[in-house]
């Protein structure tokens, strides 16, 4: 079960990796050698493109791509929001997997499941290139207490797994 955690928590942190790499490199820089990278944009408008785009499978599946900063701004936990289907169900393994309480672990899922269903994430194709927003009024958007004390234990929780990971000494190769 420890390896099954430890192999779930690294494909979790790959697609939050991404996602915030993606997002230091907002000013218009590429991924030296990956394909992958964020372009600025002037004046995005996906908010005025209501019930255009397309949901998201994947979001590292995209390569070139640029979040809404609209989205940026509305939370600072739109690093766990912003997420495809794929990267959806790896946030649910992993809270699956914890070591928490199993009346915690329903409480985070369901917390999550509500959110991702309220904002969904929808990819649009424009002039300056695909944009991820949210399925929503982004300028509207309101999380309750609740839901940041939810995100912000699930953040603390992968922190927490991160050190212990980075603390676990590695086999020897060879």
């Amino acid at each position: 079960m420890e390896r099954k955690r430890i192999i779930i928590l690294g494909i979790l942190l790959f697609f939050l990796y991404c996602i915030a790499f993606m997002a230091l490199r907002f000013e218009g820089q590429v991924a030296q050698g990956t394909g992958v990278g964020i372009q600025a944009v002037q004046e995005p408008e996906p908010q005025s493109q209501a019930g255009t785009g397309t949901s998201v499978e994947s979001i590292s599946d995209l390569g070139m791509f640029t979040i809404d900063p609209a989205f940026i701004q509305a939370t600072p936990h739109w690093i766990i929001i912003v997420a495809g289907k794929k990267e959806q169900e790896a946030m649910i393994r992993y809270i699956e997997n914890t070591s928490v309480a199993s009346e915690k672990k329903a409480e985070w899922e369901s917390t999550m499941r509500g959110i991702w269903a309220a904002y969904p994430v929808k990819a649009v194709d424009m002039a300056q290139g695909t944009i991820i927003t949210c399925d929503c009024n982004l300028s509207t958007m309101s999380l309750t207490g609740s839901q940041n004390a939810t995100m912000r234990e699930i953040e603390t929780e992968i922190a927490l797994d991160m050190e212990k990971y980075l603390a676990t000494p590695t086999p020897a190769a060879g």
